[in-house]
């Protein structure tokens, strides 16, 4: 019975669309490829378009071979120790243009600004984890288009990128963000009005914030964000007074 679901499975590689291995061990280099191979990468209708090998035992080695896939749209690559910053921007400019979503780590961004120069302008997501040299301003100023953004243990000292604009005049920001988490990464001795900057996000319908050393007056400036679904505030201390604050969104 077993080997006839195993074989199933196996059979079905070829039809889909997504493949999430996190934070599985089993996967090297070897697995992946053959994984992919079954995948029929080789051909330009191949169904693949999102692939998660975070935290898998894969290798530079992987990396050409996932920058061969045809369509694939998504790429999350955190925790991949033995991808390098070097190979990653090495691959061919056409394959890290038809990526539309980017999940990446440290050692990824923190090098040489010809990094950031390589992103495709037209990504709509990037999550960015334990990010503390890069700057998070000069990003959004070359990707404007982004949906989603998700910073974790970032360090971030301010908000004040939210308000990019390409010109010196009008309202509101260029960012077309609908979506942001942010993850322990704002500093603990961030100043008062740290979350003021998302005024300028008025299309903003989901926002995460986890772990931010936020205080009950802080989330008076959610007040004004009237696109907002999706409300997270997990380990922030937020009080009776927070409370009270958070009925009126």
């Amino acid at each position: 019975m077993a080997k006839k679901w195993y074989s199933a499975i196996w059979r079905a590689q070829t039809r889909l669309d997504l493949h999430d291995w996190q934070i599985c061990n089993s996967i090297n280099d070897v697995t992946l490829g053959v994984i992919l191979q079954r995948c029929d990468i080789s051909n330009s209708t191949c169904a693949l378009q999102y692939l998660d090998v975070r935290e898998c035992d894969v290798s530079d080695r992987s990396l050409l071979l996932i920058s061969s896939i045809p369509n694939l749209r998504a790429l999350f690559l955190n925790g991949c120790k033995k991808i390098s910053a070097k190979a990653f921007f090495s691959v061919e400019p056409a394959f890290l243009a038809q990526l539309r979503h980017i999940s990446l780590s440290s050692s990824f961004l923190n090098t040489l600004d010809l990094s950031i120069a390589a992103l495709p302008m037209n990504l709509q997501s990037l999550h960015l984890y334990r990010e503390k040299q890069i700057s998070v301003q000069e990003l959004v100023t070359r990707l404007s288009q982004l949906h989603t953004l998700r910073l974790w243990i970032c360090s971030l000292d301010s908000l004040d990128f939210l308000t990019y604009k390409k010109g010196h005049d009008g309202r509101g920001s260029n960012l077309t963000l609908r979506d942001l988490e942010l993850f322990s990464s704002i500093k603990a001795n961030q100043q008062e009005g740290i979350l003021q900057p998302l005024h300028a996000l008025t299309g903003l319908q989901s926002l995460r914030l986890h772990e931010c050393a936020l205080r009950d007056e802080d989330l008076r400036y959610l007040t004004s964000l009237s696109a907002l679904r999706v409300l997270v505030l997990r380990s922030n201390g937020i009080t009776g007074p927070g409370k009270y604050i958070l009925v009126v969104i």
